[in-house]
């Protein structure tokens, strides 16, 4: 997968996270953890060949706290509205960083 591809996964992530502070209906939240987790996965597995880097680790926590499968209640919007916010700019830094280690 090219950086340019690595960069939508990313942006992508970040829009649907955005989007999830927005009351809206239960199935777009369970549907976003998704798609956040499965674009965790294959930043981090894109980027396996730099170890435990720190961007690895995060995007890891941000791929435990979101997951779909054994999902995290913290049964305060205002917390995950917190949470989406940190995440969407998380894989905004990941695509422009992206982006960066394409052009050197």
């Amino acid at each position: 997968m090219n950086p340019t591809t690595l960069s939508a996964v990313a942006l992508i992530a970040a829009v649907m996270s955005v989007v999830a502070c927005f009351p809206l209906p239960i199935g777009y939240y369970t549907f976003m953890r998704i798609v956040v987790f499965i674009a965790s996965a294959i930043l981090i597995i894109k980027k396996r060949d730099e170890g435990l880097s720190t961007q690895n680790i995060a995007t890891a926590l941000l791929a435990i706290l979101l997951n779909p499968i054994i999902p995290i209640h913290l049964h305060s919007k205002t917390a995950w509205v917190v949470i989406d916010i940190i995440a969407a700019a998380w894989f905004i830094y990941l695509a422009f960083s992206t982006k960066r280690d394409r052009r050197q």
